[in-house]
């Protein structure tokens, strides 16, 4: 449970996904989900249109049961964070769900 409060610990509680920066909601709330682009090994990517601001973006939903490895996933994060160049896909921000985790690319 999550530092004492009775509320889960997710992902993002534990430092390991960014938060979405000052938005309170869901994927849903922020973003039209568009056509499904690729899918694999319980992951999915579908393209995403910003309602505020209309930019079109990636969303890459990972299936919470698939990830057998936290290690790795924490390791994907981390570095996806870190990333700042022009040729190399940007973690925008994540949401997280009861069942997935959405990364906004």
């Amino acid at each position: 449970m999550g530092a004492g409060c009775g509320q889960p610990e997710t992902l993002a509680s534990l430092g390991l996904l960014p938060e979405a920066q000052g938005k309170v909601g869901t994927l849903d709330d922020f973003y039209h989900k568009g056509s499904k682009l690729a899918s694999w090994f319980g992951c999915s990517t579908s393209k995403a249109t910003d309602k505020s601001t209309g930019a079109v973006y990636a969303i890459k939903t990972v299936s919470k049961h698939t990830i057998k490895n936290i290690n790795s996933f924490k390791r994907e994060v981390t570095i996806m964070k870190q990333l700042h160049h022009p040729h190399i896909i940007k973690l925008h921000e994540s949401f997280e769900d009861p069942h997935n985790i959405h990364m906004v690319v």
